[in-house]
């Protein structure tokens, strides 16, 4: 059975990895499969949650889970003309709930921890480029001053600095994709032809 899932996955690699070369039918099933086999996942992952949070808990006396069972079900009321209206109910509650949440933990996460971050003391040449870097990008975006002088000359290196980090990441992101395919490949050359 473990030499067929090793088929199976080094099958699959292989059509993945096809699409380098141009699109052709292996990868477009290789892509269907994957799709296929992502939503039968989730909905039956779909089906436990319902079961498990839902159900069972009303079945052991918990009646007020009967509240989001509904709120649930007003979501399919999407599917006819008739009731649509009623679905908007259940979607302003979900937005709006979600977008509290997010401003909460990106106000935190994206704001307040990056001027923390910055609010070092000048006592190593490490906080020095930090605070110094961080200024000259902020003052980049500065666009009600002319830009000459030493202002220009800070603003530029803002600019600099900019296309260092975008460079900086744009070099992880090929180094993690060179890594997921070190990874099949050593699958590939490892487990499927046994040359490793």
């Amino acid at each position: 059975m473990a030499e067929l899932s090793v088929w199976i996955a080094a099958l699959g690699t292989l059509a993945v990895l096809s699409f380098v070369i141009k699109e052709n039918s292996a990868y477009r099933v290789a892509e269907s499969l994957l799709i296929g086999t992502s939503a039968a996942h989730a909905f039956v992952m779909g089906v436990i949650n319902i079961r498990r949070l839902a159900i069972a808990p009303l079945l052991g006396g918990r009646w007020l889970m009967i509240i989001p069972i509904i709120i649930g079900i007003l979501l399919f009321t999407r599917l006819s003309r008739k009731l649509m209206w009623l679905s908007l109910y259940p979607i302003a509650l979900i937005v709006g709930l979600g977008l509290g949440m997010t401003l909460r933990g990106a106000i935190f996460a994206q704001f307040l921890s990056q001027v923390k971050a910055t609010m070092l003391p000048l006592n190593s040449v490490n906080n020095l480029i930090i605070i110094v870097g961080t200024t000259a990008v902020l003052l980049f975006f500065f666009f009600t001053r002319e830009r000459e002088g030493l202002f220009g000359s800070y603003v530029r290196f803002g600019r600099w600095i900019m296309m260092i980090a975008f460079g900086a990441t744009f070099g992880d992101s090929v180094m993690m994709a060179m890594t997921l395919l070190i990874g099949r490949l050593q699958f590939l050359y490892g487990n499927w032809l046994k040359l490793m």
